[in-house]
């Protein structure tokens, strides 16, 4: 009867095989840490993320210039159709329907905030006047040509309007934007982009019929 009274006194030291389990509750807090560690590695990736977002701060995205120099590309694609005689009359009318109201729009919205920046700098007031005068004369050629009924005057029109601008923008790009990074420094080109950007959004309500707006940009032009 002692013997048998034994055996569960064998089964108490079971509790020898606890060393065993307590490597594997060990094991698993080590796990967890390194679990742990790898999530620590998706901070570093999203300051990658956001590297683009610091590009904007810097003004890359609202700077005048850049904007300006953006507005510039359209036009320019629609003076080399206005000054092209030998595409069809019909391609240039399409081109000068989308040239005319982007040249009002930009133009108003530069002598309004560009200009009016530079007439406060001594050594850019008489280039901001200059511009001045070159925008209402191309608002009076762009008015004169859709008033044109005889195509042969309206092409001569279109054509010397085309090279007015063309010549505008390029004193623009190799002069006075040059000029102005001299004088104006990172935050004043950020707050005058987003002036620019401001002052065109009210203007083309203005100048463009919603239903004009849903037209542009006129791709027949392109070609």
């Amino acid at each position: 009867m002692k013997k048998s009274k034994s055996a569960p006194m064998k089964k108490k030291s079971s509790p020898a095989k606890k060393p065993g389990m307590d490597k594997k509750v060990i094991a698993k807090p080590k796990q967890m840490a390194a679990l742990k560690a790898k999530p620590s590695l998706k901070p570093s990736s999203k300051k990658q993320e956001q590297r683009p977002d610091s590009m904007v701060a810097d003004g890359k995205h609202y700077d005048i210039i850049q904007m300006i120099l953006d507005d510039h590309k359209p036009l320019k694609r629609c003076i080399e159709i206005l000054k092209n005689l030998e595409l069809s009359l019909s391609s240039r009318r399409a081109a000068f329907n989308e040239f005319a109201p982007l040249l009002t729009i930009h133009a108003k919205a530069e002598e309004a905030v560009l200009y009016t920046f530079e007439k406060t700098e001594v050594d850019m007031r008489e280039e901001a006047f200059e511009g001045d005068v070159e925008h209402a004369l191309a608002a009076q050629m762009a008015e004169e040509v859709k008033q044109t009924v005889d195509k042969d005057i309206w092409s001569a029109k279109a054509r010397v309007l085309a090279e007015l601008v063309e010549h505008h923008i390029e004193e623009e790009e190799t002069e006075m934007f040059p000029e102005l990074k001299k004088q104006a420094n990172a935050s004043d080109l950020i707050r005058l982009g987003e002036e620019y950007q401001s002052k065109k959004g009210e203007i083309k309500v203005d100048v463009l019929h919603p239903a004009v707006q849903k037209q542009q940009p006129v791709l027949s032009v392109r070609h």
